[in-house]
């Protein structure tokens, strides 16, 4: 029996629920599977629900490499990050190769290392590995995302594909869909069959009636509820969100449900002036913290539009695809992945989220012409059927089949 040895470092946002979907995956219940994380990914409720499943290595830092993990000044800061992430998992990889053959290591979130990778190579020596890719953004600018332009991008495509061309590995899977476009016109073809588009993947919940949802949750059945959800943080915009809902030219039907773990920022938000002028006025509803399948799908029967107005932030919303997976429009900001496939499919109404006025006239929107965003909620829900948990686990399933030469015991 095979040996599948997952490695990821962090255990928040979207980090769990991947790996209870990987280690739910067919490749993985045939396997030995070993999840080498911090306590707060091995304790995670996605992961505690299915501990029979899998062997627990917990991870803990030294006082030099959580020094080097905090390191966040770009490019060398990051750089640098990325070697020490390295060393972790060659460490990590070395402490378990002592007491088992592992057969292939998985990286569900390799972004956190995956240049220093493509600088020195594997640190698994020839033991197969593959990874799952969310963030390289080099390739923007060629293929029409919105984003800053990188006088370094071409040293990111350079490491990029160095780490393409490691020997032992077998899949780099990609969640963005114009990378996969930009590879398959721009690489050679070594390069090329290496990478893999896996559909980032939305539980699709059975829904509850409307009525329903919102007697459980308070709120108004008249209401236009607008949802952000997710880790509330500064970069998700909800700042100026909450301050359009509160503006006095805003209708008074438009609610605003944040839901989900409250960053400092957020904290702190709830005790300004526009959220007590929303909650005087009960048209501000929060759930604080990790919500459940259960309390996912209540909050999103409930809800009407959701909110991906995010600031500074490039790269694929996992929140828009939940939100179109389930015929849910979006108010989207123009930029990165989100605003691109936004743009692409009429997923809803395009924003700026540094632009009161923008944001006003989409409320205004909402408000005043559901019909509009329940054609782009039906546009959403086809373009992105793919993108369910079954696939993505089949993309798994080939990765974790691929035949690839095993060499026990080699390090790098």
């Amino acid at each position: 029996m095979q040996t599948v040895l997952i490695i990821d470092l962090f255990g928040n946002g979207h980090h769990p629920r991947y790996i209870r979907w990987i280690i739910e995956s067919e490749a993985c219940r045939r396997a030995e599977v070993i999840v080498a994380g911090v306590r707060e990914l091995l304790e995670h409720q996605e992961l505690s629900s299915i501990s029979g499943s899998f062997q627990a290595h917990e991870i803990i830092f030294t006082p030099k490499q959580e020094e080097a993990l905090g390191t966040f000044s770009f490019p060398f800061g990051l750089l640098h990050r990325q070697l020490a992430v390295r060393d972790i998992e060659l460490d990590v990889f070395r402490q378990i190769s002592k007491r088992v053959t592992v057969s292939k290591v998985l990286l569900p979130y390799v972004d956190d290392c995956l240049d220093a990778i493509g600088l020195l190579g594997s640190p698994f020596g020839q033991t197969p590995w593959a990874g799952i890719t969310l963030r390289p953004s080099f390739h923007f600018s060629r293929v029409g995302v919105a984003a800053p332009v990188d006088r370094l991008s071409f040293v990111w495509e350079w490491l990029f594909r160095r780490a393409l061309r490691q020997p032992s590995l077998g899949s780099l899977c990609t969640i963005d869909p114009t990378m996969d476009e930009f590879a398959g016109t721009q690489f050679p073809i070594g390069e090329r069959e290496k990478l893999h588009f896996i559909p980032d993947p939305a539980v699709e919940h059975e829904l509850e009636p409307i009525e329903v949802a919102r007697a459980a949750l308070g709120i108004p059945r008249d209401a236009r509820l607008l949802l952000a959800y997710g880790e509330l943080s500064e970069r998700k915009g909800i700042g100026l969100l909450v301050e359009c809902a509160a503006d006095p030219r805003c209708p008074k039907n438009i609610h605003i449900l944040l839901a989900g773990r409250q960053s400092q920022y957020s904290r702190a938000l709830l005790e300004a002036g526009s959220c007590a002028c929303l909650r005087e006025q009960k048209r501000l509803h929060v759930l604080n913290g990790y919500q459940s399948d259960e309390g996912e799908a209540r909050i999103l029967a409930a809800s009407d539009c959701a909110w991906v107005g995010y600031t500074g932030f490039y790269n694929m919303s996992g929140i828009m695809l939940l939100a179109a997976r389930h015929g849910m429009p979006c108010l989207v900001s123009p930029f990165g992945l989100a605003g691109y496939l936004a743009k692409k499919y009429e997923l809803g109404m395009v924003i700026n989220p540094e632009d009161k006025e923008t944001v006003l006239a989409a409320l205004r929107c909402l408000s005043d012409n559901p019909a509009r965003f329940a054609l782009a909620g039906r546009r959403g829900k086809s373009a992105f059927q793919d993108h369910t948990v079954c696939r993505f686990q089949e993309v798994i399933d080939e990765v974790l089949s691929a035949d690839l030469p095993t060499v026990e015991g080699a390090l790098g």
